[in-house]
């Protein structure tokens, strides 16, 4: 009997499961009334709307329920709505396509998981797609793109730690630190400094390689990897298994293995390793789609792609493995959390990173993003101006300054961060750049290394703690709406304005007991400021001199301090590994897909990838070593070592194996044979109208 009550705003409805969308929150539900259950009741109507459903539009009922306390919308094809409850008259559904939709269903995140992530998500409006192509993005543009609803990481956001309370006297939001009190009669008077700083005449020496204040001293040390012979003795696949971790590996081979169709042929550890391999050829090059490589090779050799695959592992097994990845051993926690599914897998590749490599005696710590243009399939999206790739997940990364190898990645989870994670944590209570600190540089605490800030981790708190766990820090100085906590900065431009061009002063304070130094530089038009807790007066005149332009044409040479050279010297590393990571042909680029957890596995393989080549020329290869590779060219060549890997070749395959990728084997004769995938148990249904097939993925 068909169902003859209304849909309109405020009916209740019931919905089976499997049909209910977005199919990633309904799985991760942990509710009573959503856990084992085929039927999903209490379903309260807030609005109608067409969606993308199975690569077509179709009308779709927008749905609240209890079980989420965040509001979260859930949504159905209209014809799997049906209705136990009738809402009010008034609100009823017209027969129209588009009906009105509830005022509260407004700026509610809907999850579309059929939508091409690689494209112009449609729900990203033209005003904020164009902003990645401009230089300046201005306030204004900032300030609009909030107010649309989308998380943004603004430059000139300050730390939440130096947001100034109400009448602390700490500073003034207009920017304005002058001492009323003070004399003013005479340029040179030295300007009102933070609580309990002082100027100091002369600083000879560094307490980080002096022994002071019961520190150790320490010397300045180069990046080693722990591995049981030299470098140049390992592969290509055996350095990236060194990087990226035979754990971590074989964690995502047992994950993938449960989640292979019932009776598929488990993958062994060999053709998960070609299965890569095969996709890193791929990304060696653009403008193929994935069966491209598996078709009938033309005579016309322009016509082809670069390498044939059907030799090593046929179309429909890649295919199959491809839709089984999956990143977790664990169970969903109790709790709900949008990252589940990616968290082991970046704290274990942390893990190896702190077992396998040391970094040298300098780090930086800056931001990485992951591209991904679709938001709301997407935990922790993040729009980083910035950025020259703006969208997607934004990455706090920490990488050695001699090398550029990067060995600790965190992933900036934002608003979407389960708030049940941050319960007995230590750090927390600190503050939130504070923690952030003390959380990347957990690796290196009693290490005495340095690390290189931008100002976006300004906060003196931070920098002290970090102290207290044997790490010197040392973050640049901007004015992000206030100056950071302590900082005269508008005194201090004032004091060295008619300084000449290169002069460093320095003042000192005590936080907690720890000395701590702010160093000045004078600049044609401003005064560079950094934060520290090491550095000296000193200058190494065997550096390289530095210049600026005068206001008179005229260029002013000058030594840098320690400090300052240290900065400009290694702020970049990050941006660097960035950089490689994201050159054309990039893995994330060339290997599309819907799965938001498989672009953070691609992030992660990318950034070992970038990790093996950069330790090859920072230990193997030498400047004019010819045998020295371009990254296209390392890729190429670690994609065939993975394709022919011992843990699947006998040595008599291994050693004729330079052409099969390119040439396919003759023809044999093969019998034609159908197979069929199910998932789960056999279940009898009634085919919906006009139903013309059951497709092997479940869906009519």
């Amino acid at each position: 009997m068909p169902n003859t009550l209304r849909r309109g705003i405020g009916a209740v409805c019931r919905v089976k499961k499997r049909f209910l969308k977005p199919s990633r929150l309904v799985d991760e539900c942990r509710h009573a009334s959503f856990v084992n259950q085929d039927l999903i009741f209490n379903l309260l109507i807030v609005g109608r709307e067409l969606k993308k459903v199975n690569g077509r539009d179709q009308m779709c009922i927008l749905f609240r329920h209890d079980a989420f306390q965040n509001n979260e919308i859930l949504y159905v094809t209209e014809r799997y709505a049906v209705v136990v409850t009738e809402g009010p008259v008034d609100q009823l559904f017209t027969s129209e396509g588009n009906a009105a939709v509830s005022s509260s269903t407004n700026n509610v995140s809907s999850t579309n998981l059929n939508d091409v992530e690689d494209n112009h998500d449609p729900d990203i409006p033209d005003e904020v797609w164009n902003l990645q192509h401009e230089e300046d993005v201005s306030n204004e543009d900032i300030q609009r793109v909030r107010s649309m609803g989308f998380e943004v990481d603004d430059d000139n956001d300050p730390a939440p730690e130096n947001i100034p309370a109400a009448n602390t006297g700490i500073t003034n939001p207009a920017g304005s630190n002058v001492d009323t009190n003070r004399n003013t009669g005479s340029e040179a008077q030295e300007p009102t400094l933070g609580p309990g700083q002082a100027w100091m005449e002369n600083m000879p020496f560094c307490q980080r390689k002096a022994s002071v204040e019961g520190m150790p001293s320490f010397t300045d040390h180069e990046p080693s990897i722990n591995c049981n012979k030299p470098i140049s003795d390992h592969s290509f696949l055996e350095l990236f298994l060194l990087f990226f971790g035979m754990n971590l590996v074989e964690m995502i081979l047992t994950a993938t293995n449960q989640k292979l169709p019932d009776r598929t042929k488990s993958i062994s550890l060999g053709e998960f390793i070609r299965f890569l391999g095969i996709r890193l050829a791929m990304c060696s090059c653009n403008g193929y789609t994935v069966d491209d490589f598996w078709q009938k090779r033309d005579p016309d050799a322009f016509h082809n792609p670069p390498f044939y695959f059907g030799n090593v592992m046929s179309n429909n097994r890649f295919h199959v493995i491809s839709d089984a990845l999956s990143f977790t051993t664990l169970q969903p926690p109790e709790f709900r959390d949008k990252f589940w599914k990616v968290r082991q897998m970046i704290s274990m590749w942390n893990e190896n990173m702190k077992k396998i490599f040391n970094a040298g005696w300098v780090t930086c710590l800056d931001e990485s993003m992951c591209i991904w243009y679709n938001r709301w399939t997407c935990p922790g999206w993040m729009f980083v101006p910035r950025k020259p790739h703006p969208f997607g997940n934004e990455y706090h990364t920490m990488a050695c300054g001699l090398c550029t190898i990067i060995f600790v990645v965190l992933l900036v989870e934002g608003k979407d961060r389960p708030v049940e994670l941050d319960v007995g944590n230590s750090y927390s209570a600190m503050g939130k750049t504070v923690a952030l600190l003390l959380t990347m540089c957990e690796s290196i605490f009693q290490s005495g290394r340095v690390v290189v800030l931008d100002s976006g981790f300004c906060v003196l708190q931070g920098i002290v703690e970090l102290y207290k766990k044997g790490v010197f820090a040392a973050a640049y100085i901007k004015k992000r709406r206030f100056w950071p906590k302590y900082v005269k900065g508008d005194d201090i431009d004032k004091f060295m304005k008619d300084d000449v061009v290169g002069t460093t002063r320095v003042h000192y304070g005590i936080l907690d007991r720890i000395k701590y130094y702010i160093f000045n530089l004078k600049e044609p038009d401003y005064t560079s400021k950094i934060m520290s807790t090491y550095g000296s007066l000193s200058i190494d005149e065997n550096d390289e001199k530095t210049s600026r332009r005068l206001q008179d044409g005229t260029n002013k040479l000058f030594y840098y301090v320690e400090v300052f050279r240290n900065h400009f010297r290694y702020r970049h590393v990050v941006d660097d590994h960035n950089n490689f990571r994201h050159s054309n042909p990039s893995i994330e680029g060339s290997w599309l897909t819907h799965s938001w957890e498989c672009r953070q596995f691609q992030y992660v393989v990318a950034t070992s990838e970038v990790n093996v080549w950069l330790a090859l020329r920072y230990w193997v290869w030498k400047d004019d070593s010819p045998d020295q590779l371009t990254l296209l060219d390392f890729r190429r060549e670690l994609a065939h070592q993975m394709v022919y890997n011992s843990f699947i070749m006998t040595p008599e395959e291994s050693t004729n194996n330079v052409a099969s990728c390119v040439t396919p084997s003759p023809k044999r004769k093969r019998q034609k044979t159908t197979r069929y995938y199910l998932r789960g148990s056999h279940e009898l249904e009634t085919a919906p109208p006009h139903a013309k097939s059951f497709s092997t993925d479940g869906k009519w």
